[in-house]
């Protein structure tokens, strides 16, 4: 596939873009960074044939067993506090759970023991085989356009740095929520950064630009309109990420110092890394010190968004 037309607006790429970086990644030639001279979104542009899948199945896209890893603790630290959020800021506490792009089925099977009615969607095969093997979790594996997945609506909708990967992110998430979330259901949407301070000190080399898998990059007030535009109140905007955002700020960080690797894969299989253990020791409190900086003036490394339903009710809970 080639990705020459913007992603939100579907221009062709034209004089007047600006182009922000040029990428090279996985010796396939340059991926350039651009922003659409006519709507402003930041988008990932190449011309040559590529065989996506083939990012996919490589570094931290490859399917390993994590459950005994620090990376796996992290995330399950992280989505319990998520899962908290969440039912705090619901009207009604949610029953039922969809988990858009659930991946390995980690988020999905914390949701589960915390009481909830889970199921989700994942195309990637073997995460998805994963899931229902590891965690016995149902899952629907099968390419979203519109309607309902399951045949029901959902109490919750979760969709954990995801729309990054998506070419017409803004009308599929608005058929996700009109076609599955009940009123006054709630949803929690997170993506990277791009106005972000790691975003900004890593340029080119940032962790979570990662293209061309990630085809979109978001600025918090873009990502805001796409869950405005699906009929969502926003009750609440995070910025502060255990996992996703203080690796990302410790990988740019350690490539301040000469580390030019890719700091998920490498934290999964330390064992035969021990050594990264020394920098990763010395630098990671200085991470999350920044980090939680940066998340207060907004500029952490991701965006999560908690947002009800079509709602115009008083009272509702807030952080």
């Amino acid at each position: 596939m080639t990705n020459t037309s913007c992603t939100e607006c579907h221009e062709p790429v034209r004089l007047g873009n600006i182009i922000l970086y040029t990428v090279n990644a996985g010796g396939s030639g340059g991926f350039e960074v651009i922003v659409c001279a006519n709507c402003g979104n930041i988008f990932t542009y190449w011309d040559q044939e590529l065989n996506l899948q083939e990012f996919y199945d490589s570094m931290d896209y490859t399917v390993r067993d994590t459950k005994k890893s620090i990376f796996f603790l992290v995330q399950e630290f992280e989505y319990r506090r998520v899962l908290s959020t969440m039912s705090r800021l619901s009207v009604t506490k949610p029953k039922t759970l969809l988990d858009f792009g659930a991946g390995k089925g980690v988020f999905l099977q914390i949701a589960k023991l915390a009481g909830y009615e889970v199921k989700g969607v994942e195309t990637s095969i073997p995460r998805a085989n994963y899931a229902k093997e590891h965690y016995q979790l149902t899952i629907d594996t099968n390419e979203f356009s519109s309607g309902k997945i399951f045949g029901q609506e959902f109490d919750a909708i979760t969709s954990i740095h995801v729309f990054e990967h998506i070419p017409s992110a803004r009308s599929l998430m608005k058929s996700l929520i009109d076609d599955n979330l009940t009123e006054n259901g709630i949803c929690v949407f997170e993506v990277p950064n791009f106005q972000s301070w790691q975003s900004k000190w890593s340029k080119g080399s940032w962790m979570h630009l990662d293209v061309p898998r990630h085809i979109n990059h978001f600025t918090p007030r873009r990502f805001e309109s796409y869950l405005e535009a699906a009929g969502l109140k926003i009750l609440r905007t995070s910025y502060f990420s255990w996992h996703m955002g203080i690796i990302g700020m410790l990988q740019t960080l350690m490539h301040f110092f000469g580390y030019n690797g890719f700091i998920i894969a490498d934290i999964k299989k330390i064992k035969s890394t021990p050594l990264l253990l020394i920098p990763i020791g010395i630098l990671l409190p200085f991470a999350i010190i920044i980090e939680a900086l940066a998340a207060m003036c907004n500029r952490g490394g991701v965006i999560r968004c908690y947002g009800i339903r079509n709602t115009s009710q008083n009272g509702i809970a807030e952080s």
